[in-house]
């Protein structure tokens, strides 16, 4: 494995880090914005084979925020769909799982399998998880129909308010005509305005 690769995930963790100060003097500041800048690809099986050999849950979410830096700047599916297919592995790693999902989210990488991997965690217990599922569901090209019918069940059935946020936001971009009567009903049982005008929004969008 590349030495250089290694101790960029270090310094990325802060391992480093002794006694400078805080911000811009630190290896972790220096590390991440060398990070942001990746997009080699050519790397990606040494991190994922970083990954597989830590035992280190602090490395391995920078390792994980690398592979995503990579993507964000490559919008690469395939690297996309590896990330997806690691899901249901990071389950008992609540910050690495989340990592993943809202990097996946914020590369505005469109994807097309692996579709089951992010509904599974649509219903998550855990909030930060199940609303980043949420979002990253309105990224998929494909078998938007179903997509849309697990949204329809969070908007039926949300846990809080903004898992139906979220989910009128997703359905506005992904959904069809389907929808408006189930967010027809979801405006009529909250209170919150916003909310309400959120609605609204995307059942304009909808009858397009």
């Amino acid at each position: 494995m590349d030495e250089n690769i290694v101790l960029l995930i270090e310094n990325m963790s802060g391992i480093n880090d002794k006694n400078e100060a805080i911000g811009s003097q630190t290896l972790s500041w220096n590390a991440y914005q060398m990070a942001r800048e990746a997009s080699d690809l050519s790397v990606v099986p040494q991190v994922f084979n970083f990954i597989s050999l830590s035992e280190n849950d602090r490395q391995k979410k920078q390792a994980y925020q690398l592979l995503l830096f990579i993507l964000g700047n490559t919008k690469s599916v395939s690297l996309a769909e590896m990330l997806l297919q690691q899901l249901k592995q990071l389950d008992n790693n609540d910050e690495c799982l989340y990592t993943v999902l809202i990097g996946l989210w914020e590369s505005e990488t469109p994807i097309e399998n692996y579709m089951e991997n992010v509904i599974f965690y649509i219903d998550d217990q855990r909030e930060l998880i199940r609303n980043a599922a949420i979002r990253l569901l309105r990224l998929y090209t494909k078998h938007k129909d179903v997509a849309e019918n697990a949204l329809i069940e969070i908007i039926e059935n949300p846990y809080d308010d903004y898992d139906l946020r979220y989910a009128v936001e997703t359905l506005s971009i992904i959904g069809s005509k389907k929808s408006i009567a189930p967010l027809k009903e979801a405006k009529s049982l909250t209170e919150d305005y916003e909310l309400q005008q959120l609605i609204l929004k995307a059942i304009t969008v909808l009858k397009r």
